[in-house]
């Protein structure tokens, strides 16, 4: 299985309604609701569960998911009830809502859901506010000591944010999501920025992007939070390609994730983790548990019966591209795969540059294929025979004919394009397999 999980056969029928209710509702906010302040009229009438434990709020671009994850399994590593609240999810939603590795049981999600409905109703909540308030008080029932909290999308106006994290921690900040928070990166900068304004101590990633780590730290002097910007890693992908090697303090960490980015997330997970345990922070039990700390789905191998091997990456912009791109060049010459021609299968949202981004994935070699990301309008119009790639808009068929089983021609295959496509590849074939490391 992709996540361990206490699973219960009661309430299927609630969880089932919940999880139907979702699927109908859209996923992404309307702009506007960015600056709604009706979440935290919701979170009051629910009693202000985020209350009743410790929180940090993760903030970013690129690697809030696996630095979130990281610094939960550390925290809970140290003794702590860790909670840990990400998205978008792989397989399955409740993936989001997790308590030290296992995530909510169906019984406690739909349970939970039926009884705060009549509260997401009154504040007419969206899709992604129903998830926030649900995790709040999901951790609270379980008496969580601790929630690493993942931002859905900017920083100022985001659900998560009215969760009123004392600490923060940022990632890299790029460029994304130009229609909801502006067309330059200092528009954006300052709007994931803008929680600072009510923590008192905050971590970031070394800012690629100069603008970005400029505003970060105006906006901490404005607001007297002390800002701690983390030392650069210095990794390498192991010789077996089998994870990463970096250094901490003068110990030698290892990850079971390929690439430089994650060695850079764990850094800043370690760093932050320190602040919070304090002198219960111990680097042997940091590296005995990030060595077996694996973000599902993300430059992940998988075995298939009948099908070809598959490495999964979750990469959909620029900056996450530019950083999984190499690792993979990296991975193939190590010959992850045994023979064969690659293939390279992957998912172009209508809102894409679909020219620009077959042009990034291209540097892996090839042949490419393309289809239709389930939820998303397909963009195909930009993209022809011409560009050496073929399109087939249905996942279900380009799934088969380039994994399996029983694929067209043999050879390694990479995913790529989207946390979406790789998920819905996952379940289609199973998402059951053990992954290959």
């Amino acid at each position: 299985m992709l996540f361990k999980t206490n699973m219960s056969s009661t309430s299927k029928t609630a969880c089932l309604k919940a999880l139907s209710e979702l699927q109908a509702m859209a996923q992404m906010p309307q702009a506007k609701r960015l600056r709604c302040n009706s979440f935290a009229a919701a979170l009051e009438a629910a009693g202000s569960p985020q209350f009743s434990y410790s929180r940090i709020q993760v903030i970013g671009t690129n690697g809030k998911g696996s630095t979130a994850f990281f610094l939960a399994k550390l925290i809970a590593a140290h003794g702590l009830k860790c909670g840990l609240y990400t998205s978008p999810h792989l397989v399955d939603i409740r993936e989001r809502i997790a308590i030290n590795g296992g995530i909510i049981a169906k019984d406690d999600f739909g349970r939970i859901y039926a009884e705060l409905k009549p509260i997401f109703e009154k504040f007419s909540l969206t899709h992604f506010e129903r998830l926030t308030l649900l995790a709040a008080e999901y951790f609270k029932r379980e008496n969580a000591d601790f929630a690493v909290l993942e931002t859905g999308i900017g920083g100022a106006g985001d659900a998560v944010t009215f969760l009123g994290s004392p600490t923060l921690l940022f990632t890299s900040v790029s460029l994304e999501h130009r229609d909801m928070l502006g067309g330059t990166l200092a528009e954006i900068a300052a709007k994931k920025s803008a929680p600072l304004r009510q923590c008192m101590r905050a971590f970031a990633a070394p800012q690629v992007m100069s603008v970005a780590g400029g505003l970060l730290l105006d906006n901490a002097a404005r607001s007297q939070a002390i800002l701690s910007t983390s030392e650069a890693a210095k990794a390498v992908l192991l010789p077996d390609a089998s994870g990463t090697g970096f250094a901490y303090k003068g110990m030698k960490f290892t990850l079971p994730m390929p690439g430089a980015h994650y060695a850079q997330n764990a850094v800043l997970a370690l760093e932050t983790a320190e602040y919070i345990l304090g002198r219960a922070f111990d680097l042997t039990t940091a590296a005995r548990e990030l060595k077996k700390s694996f973000w599902p789905g993300r430059l992940q191998r998988y075995r298939f019966k009948n099908c070809n091997p598959v490495l999964v990456s979750c990469a959909h912009n620029d900056e996450s591209l530019d950083a999984d791109i190499p690792v993979i060049q990296d991975l193939l010459r190590q010959k992850i795969f045994a023979g064969g021609k690659l293939r390279i299968l992957s998912g172009i949202s209508g809102k894409r540059d679909g020219k620009a981004f077959i042009k990034k994935i291209s540097a892996l070699g090839g042949d490419i294929t393309v289809t239709k990301i389930p939820g998303h309008a397909a963009g195909f119009e930009n993209i022809s025979a011409a560009d050496g790639v073929s399109a087939i808009e249905d996942i279900h068929t380009a799934a088969r004919q380039v994994i399996g089983p029983h694929p067209e021609r043999r050879g390694g295959v990479v995913v790529i394009g989207s946390i979406y496509l790789a998920g819905a590849l996952l379940g289609i074939l199973g998402g059951k397999a053990i992954p290959k490391q």
